[in-house]
């Protein structure tokens, strides 16, 4: 696929999809996604930069990120999508075992987050709502 960055663009904006399957298509930053419940961007080039433009989005709920060029400063940006219940960032240039990565982790995704459900390297990490206190469980 080589759908790109403008082609990209031009299927986010619509108001009427849903659900967007960018998977493969050479992108390396996302526009606004305001209408889009379900985006899944798996092997792209896109950056912890690429995705500031998905900060504030009340719409996604589900955003798979796996195998693109992410660090941990996109951590505190996917915090910042309001309604997010699925992220998976599986494969990206992150050590998902550093402590640095850790401490990110539970900073972005406090007792506010929706997160549901985490994947990260393969592994599926269950984030589950505890008495008064939301805790991610690395």
């Amino acid at each position: 696929n080589a759908l790109g960055n403008k082609g990209a663009s031009i299927l986010a904006a619509s108001q009427t999809i849903e659900e967007l399957n960018l998977d493969q298509n050479g992108i390396d930053h996302l526009c606004a996604v305001p209408h889009i419940q379900n985006l899944r961007l798996f092997n792209n080039q896109i950056t912890s930069q690429g995705v500031e433009d998905l900060s504030g989005n009340e719409s996604l709920n589900s955003l798979d990120l796996s195998f693109n060029n992410l660090d941990e400063r996109c951590l505190s940006v996917l915090a910042n999508v309001k309604n997010l219940t699925a992220l998976s960032i599986t494969d990206n240039l992150m050590d998902s075992h550093s402590e640095v990565f850790r401490k990110a982790l539970l900073k972005a995704f406090d007792e506010k987050s929706k997160l549901k459900c985490l994947e990260l390297d393969g592994r599926k990490i269950d984030c589950t709502q505890e008495p008064n206190n939301k805790k991610v469980k690395v």
